[in-house]
């Protein structure tokens, strides 16, 4: 008998608590006691290609269930793959047996209980196996020059199993140990070692005179073309002469030896031949090494309650170690050299020098102009006309070739190469809210049974609730419809141009009349109609309203307005020279021949000639070293020679054009010497470098003599003059490259974690030397603001930028003199600011030999051309000024650094952060574009002028705070305090000197306001936005608001952000403006300004106007659009507009067959254009007898291209519909194809011509059946047009097999029906005579299909055994596809398919549009899925992964991926669980290639446990074209959260914005950039300050002694009135008292900007605020 334990007692009597007696029927409670006391179950659930053991009951104790457990793991775990097992108890689950290792490693553990008790030590050891795999060496070469074989990969180890607790309660939890690591990887296999190279040959001189007789000693018995064409038949002819007798040859044999060979006979016969031997083969290579198997993953532990409060369980988890890499094999020795033989002979010698006659040496031919002991050649001096024609042979050692160190071992092979079998892979993860979800139905019949009451009363509560929310709705709802019916009044009344024009004429003289057009815009043509009733309105009327008596400049603006629109299109001067004269950043783009324009750096990028090119290039530098007193001495009297004048010009630039043929020079020359003051500077330079050469060495090297006695001569001056110019200019450049070069050495180390230790001295002066700078700089700061009578402000971005002062306005209560003599002061100290900024090191004293050395064994090391003393190198060599950028968030360029600045010619190139250089060149269009802005905010100031259009001028409005209040004034008291703070972005001490705001109040006085706060929240942004990010002057924005209505300001801004999207000038701009004038709700045109603000992709007119002119067939919902890019977003409206246009054509389509239609002609729009789809609209909307049905049908074969479309088949269809229409005039209702057929058949009066023709238009438009394409034709075309042998072996077999499996017997389906037929007979004891299962007629129903399918997936093992299994396969599943679609799989579709499937290797399958991508990828999937294998689908968009994974047919499969069993999701989501769910869970995953990326670096580099054990065996990429284009779309960005750095966001961008405040003038320049401002504003925002200039002396001690405010002015003492605090300090003077509860109060209720936790306002944590500051300044 079961006794009821405690806690099932304890519910009881909660549960009957409280309610009356006997009111709880008796089958309810004993329902409630089975529910506790349920039996254990233990079921095994298989979970696609795993499987899962689960135990069911009320009390689970471990001890007695986890050894039937074990025993069940033991015997079926390996064979139904069982990785996981869950413990389901409904009431408690008692843990009091341990978890071992050896039964129980890798296994994830999943717990859910009411209650948890862990009544003893117990551990839970789920630890992953390490790899107990070991290899031998690999392999070496067996023969000369083998490679050796390489080494395998480690194995890895197993992954620990993970552990997920959900209890309500859990008692000892501290008694429970989970230990979690992983197993460590195996070692890698080393590689073999090569086979030594094979020994060169050579030959004896025996085998030579034998071979080759020597023909001197048988003068006259020798013939000498026979030894001659004897030696050209050897091999190769290199080189081949003959003249008469004489005779020169060099062969090159098939071997690798050579012969050389000469014979001259012109009175003397002499003759050589030298024979040279081969030179050693390489040995082989070393076989690559293995990799150690990566290590496991540890696991992951979650023990919590439902509200996730954690239990303390102990937990131990630690990754495995990676096994170690094997090292490499040897690479074999080089073959030994073969010797060298040869001979020399003359007439009259007694006998041939004969040479290498030992065999062990090298020979070389040796000619001189001598003929002592030599032979002639007359080769040489016939052919080569050279006088050294006496040749001798030279002997020298014969050497071997030996392996250099870096040779010895082959290449390492790099960490991310490892094969499949040595990655580790993460055990499944365990979702919590899915679990929950799984199991939590079986704890509701108990909370049910517990909870009977609560229900009712929270049953009551939430009807209340939905009634309260309803009437909430309902309230919403009507305040949104007045909304936006004012709306729909204020737009009435402002492009109503009839009623204005008409109450105007009806009364004319009625001031109130015009009172109400005083907040009306008019058009120019609307000012032609009512200015002539104003004139004379006031002349017959005394004006006495103000509002009146803005009519006039009302009608001012109206007239600027069409003036300034004829004029907006300027000429640019096509002549000027772009490059030139806008090199900024701003105008730079990549170029599209980048690799071609940097062809002067591949030298130093070739791989075999890149170290020999710096090594090269570096000595050639050093040549050029000098002392630092012989530069001094160069720079010296380099300054003083260049400084000299002739005439009007200086004498640097006389020799820059100097020409040696020039007669002109020599009379400058002449000019020069009669200048005594300038010659005597000539002559000094000549003698200082006359006594110079006699004591340095190096000097009298490099810079050229002086001869009194040459120099007598003009030709002579001017030679030396030029040489002296040119070599102390590369000796003075190229002593600069060097200190730079070092310079730069010592910034790259300073980045480096271990810079060697020579450096590290050197990295101690730099920072020595940037402290004191730093400090100087502040220094002159602090003098700055003492003069300064505004705080100054700098506004420069980079480092090689500086401040630039302005001159502050003139005060009433300084006198000139001293405003004079503070300008000058504030000069000089800019100079003094800018001399210090420039301030360097001076390296050149610093150079030595072991610093040379360091930066040139850097530049070799360093794998990246883009290494800085590199590229100075590199630089100094071409003579080039390269200047280097990088790219911010925005994509805009920013210059970092400068190489070789005295280069003539400037060059741009970007490094990207992978290192990779990209040349970069002016974009002409984008200049244009600048050019066309900067000329039309020109014309538009000079028209401004003129006083006939009333406009405000300068002074008018000098208040921006004025301005400011009064433009809020126009909006809601709710906004204007948000509005006042955004417009004062705009003020002039913001963005500089401009007129928005009073352009906008003047706007606003004439016409009114007609813009809504949001409207102008958006304006306001996209202003700084242009301002700040693309530099666009702030007039240009003056000009859109005087010279549009209001209406189209937002318009305006829009196609500004586009043209600087585009970077140049858009062809039809007014189009695109009326498109958006269409568009009339102002949140979808808010929205564009936020996609075009986020898009980073190529925006093109062409597609930005298609889109325009779809967005009025928005079905008012904004809220996909939002979801989606601005790329994706012609897609949707595309399908929306055709949406529209079918539904407005009477043709009766059902919202289903609306939607498939309208997806069909989507995709005909981008295929075949607009005007063809809309004549098949026109087309199908005549076709009167034609059903929704058929019509969808129709236009869908042109969708799947089984038509072309074209007029031709939609001229067919016209005649057939005008045949059907004459035969049925009198029908109303709409057939299908085949039904107008058949009624077409059975009519008598038909004549049998019209018949026979609609029957043939009837097949030829597809309403009829067709016969599908034929495989040989397909199979054909591709053996034409390709020639992939890879591919090509398949497709006979592939042929053939589909074939036979269309008509011939299906041998898999045979083997399944047979075991479907035995299962049943088994089953069928009774004899009922159960239905048996036939091939022919087991696929025309889907129930007996389906168990098929679920067959195949049982016996899958089996049916792998079947030969051609996957032909089979294909088969079934195209049964199925007909059975669902009523259409089969076409050839091409089994054809790709197929070869898919065969193909071993990596495939790129290229499909023509409308072939069926989609459904060949369902296929393969399907038969893949089959198999138990996983996949994953890379699409080119989000919106096509979520349509494939989640639609129904026409847009998905997901039909066909539910009748196979096949789970499919996709990855496109923020929810990081719902991702991690989907990739454990289905057997099909689709996503973009961002989302891809995402999940795979947070699973790999983050540990965030989402891919679980999918290792991506199966990866398809749809459209893969797409995916190959460097067009900015897979651009991933990762970050992760700092612990509470939320708390400090406010903060950063208070600080932020400080310091991107715009500066243009000296006055803000300590306000922005002086550490103490910054530091000062944070506390006056956080505290709140009272400056000490604000009070009197008294009163600041007054409120020192009494700690209301601290020694820095913060305020200590924080209350909401201050009227009480200041009466208790007993000021003498009211007026005193008063002004400082004033005081006090307004800054009690500022606005405040910082938010922070209490803890951050203790006074003694300051340190904070000045590490940001400082590290601010750092960043700058």
């Amino acid at each position: 008998m079961n006794m009821i334990s405690p806690t099932v007692q304890e519910k009881l009597v909660e549960f009957n608590k409280g309610l009356p007696a006997q009111s709880y029927p008796e089958t309810q409670l004993l329902s409630l006691i089975n529910f506790y006391l349920k039996p254990i179950e233990i079921n095994t659930n298989k979970l696609g290609n795993r499987s899962v053991v689960e135990i069911f009951g009320g009390i689970i104790y471990m001890s007695k269930i986890v050894p039937k457990i074990e025993q069940i793991l033991q015997d079926e775990g390996r064979e139904k793959r069982i990785d996981e097992v869950r413990f389901i108890a409904l009431c408690m689950l008692d843990i009091d047996y341990d978890l071992k290792n050896s039964h129980w490693h890798g296994f994830n553990i999943f717990v859910m209980a009411a209650k948890v008790n862990v009544s003893t030590k117990c551990e839970w050891n789920l630890s992953g196996v390490s790899s107990r795999k070991h290899y031998e060496k690999a392999s070496s070469g067996s023969s000369c020059g083998d490679d050796g074989q390489d080494g395998k990969d480690g194995y890895c180890g197993e992954s620990s199993g993970n552990v997920m607790i959900l209890a309500e309660e859990m008692q000892n939890a501290h008694n429970l140990a989970v230990t979690l690591n992983g197993g460590d990887g195996s070692g890698g296999q080393e590689g073999g070692d090569g086979a030594n190279g094979q020994d060169g040959t050579g030959t004896t001189m025996s085998e030579l005179n034998k071979e080759y007789s020597n023909p001197t000693p048988w003068l006259f018995n020798h013939n000498f073309a026979t030894l001659f064409n004897k030696i050209s038949s050897k091999g190769k002819v290199e080189t081949r002469w003959k003249k008469h007798l004489n005779r020169y040859i060099e062969v090159k044999l098939h071997n690798g030896q050579k012969i050389i060979y000469s014979l001259s006979r012109y009175w003397d016969l002499q003759c050589y031949l030298l024979y040279k031997g081969s030179k050693g083969e390489q040995g082989g290579r070393g076989g690559l090494n293995g990799l150690g198997g990566d290590g496991g993953f540890q696991g992951e532990c979650l023990v919590v309650s439902k509200e996730n409060k954690s239990f303390p369980v102990h937990i131990k988890s630690a990754k495995g170690s990676k096994g170690q890499n094997a090292k490499p094999g040897r690479t074999g020795e080089y073959g030994k050299n073969g010797w060298d033989v040869g001979y020399t002979d003359y007439q009259y010698w007694g006998r041939a020098h004969e040479f290498g006659t030992g065999h062990n040496q090298r020979l070389s031919m040796n000619y001189s102009a001598s003929s002592s002991d030599r032979v002639y050649c007359g080769y040489r001096y016939d052919v080569l006309g050279s006088s050294a024609c006496y040749a001798t042979i030279n002997a020298s050692v014969l050497e071997h070739r030996k392996l250099t160190d870096s040779e010895k071992l082959r290449e390492t092979r790099k960490e991310g190469e490892r094969r499949k079998k040595a990655v580790a892979t993460r055990k499944n993860v365990m979702l919590q809210k899915a679990m929950e979800k799984t199991y939590g139905k079986y704890f509701e019949t108990g909370d049910c049974l517990m909870n009977t009451v609560a229900e009712m009363r929270a049953e009551n509560m939430m009807n209340f609730n939905m009634m309260h929310r309803k009437a909430k709705k309902a309230f919403e709802e009507v305040e949104s419809l007045k909304e936006r019916s004012r709306e729909k009044v204020s737009r009435y009344r402002i492009y109503e141009v009839t009623k204005k024009d008409k109450a105007v004429q009806n009364n004319p003289d009625d001031a109130s009349v015009w009172i109400k057009l005083c907040d009306e815009e008019f058009s120019i043509d609307e000012l032609r109609k009512v200015e002539r009733h104003f004139n004379n309105f006031q002349t017959q009327q005394k004006i006495d309203r103000a509002e009146i008596t803005w009519i006039p400049r009302k009608f001012g603006l109206a007239r600027f307005c069409g003036i300034i629109n004829d004029a907006y299109q300027l000429e640019i001067n096509q002549n000027k020279n772009l490059n030139n004269d806008f090199n900024s950043e701003k105008y730079l783009k990549i170029s599209e021949q980048s690799y071609s324009d940097l062809e002067w750096l591949r030298e130093f990028q070739d791989e075999t000639l890149q170290n020999r090119n710096i090594e090269d290039t570096f000595h050639d530098l050093c040549q050029y070293q000098l002392s630092t007193s012989d530069l001094n001495i160069v720079e010296t009297n380099y300054k003083k020679l260049v400084s000299i004048k002739i005439g009007a010009e200086t004498l640097e630039e006389f020799l820059n054009s100097w020409q040696t043929d020039d007669n002109q020079s020599f009379a400058k020359l002449s000019t020069l010497k009669g200048n005594k003051t300038e010659w005597g500077k000539v002559l000094e330079v000549f003698d200082s470098f006359r006594k110079t050469n006699l004591t340095s060495e190096a000097l009298k090297k490099s810079v050229p003599l002086y001869d009194e006695k040459e120099l007598k001569n003009d030709n002579g001056l001017l030679k030396y003059l030029f040489d002296l110019w040119n070599s102390l200019y590369t000796l003075k450049t190229t002593n600069t490259t060097l200190a730079k070069m070092i310079e730069w050495l010592i910034i790259e180390n300073d980045k480096c974690k271990n810079p060697p230790s020579q450096i590290q001295e050197y990295l101690k002066l730099e920072k020595k030397f940037m402290d004191a700078k730093s400090n100087s700089l502040n220094n002159l700061l602090l003098a700055i603001q003492c003069l300064s009578h505004r705080l100054p402000k700098a506004s420069w971005q980079h480092s090689y930028e500086y401040p630039n002062f302005f001159l502050p306005k003139k005060t009433q209560n300084i006198s000139e003199d001293m405003q004079h003599i503070d300008n000058k002061l504030l000069e000089k100290l800019y100079n003094i600011y800018t001399n210090k900024q420039n301030e360097t090191i001076d390296w050149h004293k610093k150079i030595d030999k072991i610093l040379l050395d360091i930066c040139l064994k850097q530049m070799l090391s360093n794998k990246t051309i883009a290494y800085a003393p590199l590229l100075e190198l590199i630089a100094w060599k071409h003579g080039l000024n390269i200047r280097t950028y990088q790219k911010t968030n925005y994509a805009q360029l920013v210059c970092n650094r400068e190489h070789f600045v005295c280069g003539k010619q400037i060059v741009h190139i970007l490094i990207s952060d992978d290192q990779r250089i990209e040349n970069l060149v002016v974009d002409q269009e984008f200049v244009k574009l600048d050019l066309t802005r900067q000329n039309l905010v020109s014309e538009f100031q000079s028209k401004r002028l003129n006083k006939n259009y009333l406009l405000p001028d300068e002074n008018e409005y000098t208040d921006d705070k004025l301005v400011i209040y009064k433009l809020c004034q126009y909006f809601n008291e709710d906004d204007q305090d948000e509005l006042e703070s955004r417009l004062e972005k705009l003020a002039t001490n913001c963005t500089g000197k401009n007129s928005i705001l009073s352009s906008l109040l003047h706007c606003f006085q004439c016409n009114g306001c007609h813009l809504q706060s949001n409207e102008m929240m958006v304006f306001v942004n996209t202003i700084l936005e242009c301002w700040t990010v693309f530099d666009i002057n702030p007039n240009l924005f003056d000009y859109i608001i005087l010279s549009r209505s209001q209406s189209q300001l937002v318009d305006e801004l829009i196609l500004i952000k586009l043209e600087n999207l585009m970077r140049k000038i858009l062809r039809d701009k007014e189009k695109l403006r009326n498109l958006l004038r269409q568009i009339t709700d102002t949140s979808v045109k808010a929205l564009i300004l936020q996609k075009l603000h986020e898009s980073q992709l190529n925006i093109h007119e062409e597609s930005f106007s298609n889109m325009l002119n779809l967005l009025p067939y928005i079905k008012n919902n904004t809220i996909l659009l939002k979801q989606l890019d601005l790329s994706e977003w012609s897609l949707t409206l595309q399908e929306t507009y055709w949406q529209h246009v079918l539904s407005n054509g009477g043709l009766g389509f059902t919202d289903e067959n609306l939607e498939q239609c309208a997806f069909y002609l989507v995709k005909l729009d981008s295929l075949y254009g607009n005007e063809l789809v809309k004549h098949v609209i026109n087309v199908i909307k005549e076709a009167t007898l034609f059903s929704a049905e058929t019509l969808s049908i129709f236009v869908h074969r042109f969708y799947a291209e089984d038509m072309e479309l074209c007029g031709d088949i939609l001229d067919d269809f016209g005649v057939l519909n005008f045949k059907l229409s004459n035969l049925f005039e009198k029908s109303n209702k709409r057939y299908s194809g085949q039904e107008l057929l058949e009624l077409c058949q059975q009519k008598a009066d038909i004549v049998t011509k019209d018949l026979s023709q609609i029957q043939d238009l009837m097949t030829k438009l597809g309403l009829s059946e067709s016969n599908n394409r034929d495989i040989d034709r397909l199979v054909q075309m591709i053996t034409k047009s390709h020639e992939d042998d890879n591919v090509f072996k398949h497709l006979s077999k592939i042929r053939d097999l589909l074939k036979r499996t269309a008509d011939g017997e299906n041998l898999v389906l045979k083997y399944i029906v047979d075991v479907i037929n035995r299962n049943d007979k088994t089953i069928d004891t009774e004899n009922t005579g159960s239905k048996i299962l036939t091939c022919k007629t087991c696929c025309h129903n889907e129930k007996d299909l389906k168990r098929i399918i679920n067959a195949i997936r049982s016996n899958i093992e089996e049916v792998k055994h079947i030969e051609n299994c996957n032909y089979y396969i294909l088969h079934i599943v195209n049964q199925c596809i007909l059975l669902k679609r009523h259409f089969s799989l076409r050839d091409t579709q089994k054809l790709v398919v197929m070869l898919m499937l065969s193909n071993q290797r990596s495939l790129l399958s290229q499909v023509a549009t409308g072939e069926g991508k989609t459904l060949i990828i369902t296929t393969l999937c399907i038969i893949k899925c089959l198999y138990g294998e996983k996949l994953d689908i890379v699409t080119s968009c989000s919106v096509l992964a979520k349509r494939d994974a989640e639609s129904e047919p026409p847009k998905g499969n997901k039909d066909l991926y539910e009748f196979f069993g096949v789970t499919v999701g996709h990855i496109c989501s923020e929810d990081i669980d719902h991702r991690a769910q989907t990739f454990n869970r289905c057997d099909v995953v689709y996503g973009d290639l961002s989302s891809f990326q995402r999940d795979y670096l947070l699973d790999r580099f983050y540990g965030k446990n989402i891919l679980g054990k999918r290792n991506f065996e199966n990866v398809i990429v749809d459209e893969v074209d797409s995916m190959l284009l460097d067009n900015g779309n897979n651009m991933l960005y990762l970050s992760h959260d700092i612990p509470n750095m939320e708390k400090l966001q406010s903060l950063f961008i208070f600080i932020w914005r400080s310091v991107n405040q715009p500066a243009n003038s000296s006055d803000n320049f300590n306000k922005i950039y002086g550490n103490a401002a910054i530091k000062q504003s944070i506390i006056e925002d956080i505290y709140g300050m009272i400056m000490r200039d604000e009070v009197d002396a008294d009163v600041w001690q007054a409120l020192l002694k009494s700690k209301t405010i601290g020694e820095d002015g913060r305020i200590l003492i924080h209350l909401k009135d201050y009227t009480a605090h200041v009466k208790q300090l007993q000021f003498p003077k009211q007026k005193t008292e008063n002004r400082l509860i004033f005081l006090l109060n307004i800054i009690s209720n500022r606005q405040r900007f910082i938010k922070l936790p209490s803890e951050f306002y203790n006074s003694s944590n300051n340190i904070w605020i000045s590490s940001l500051t400082m590290r601010k300044m750092r960043y700058l």
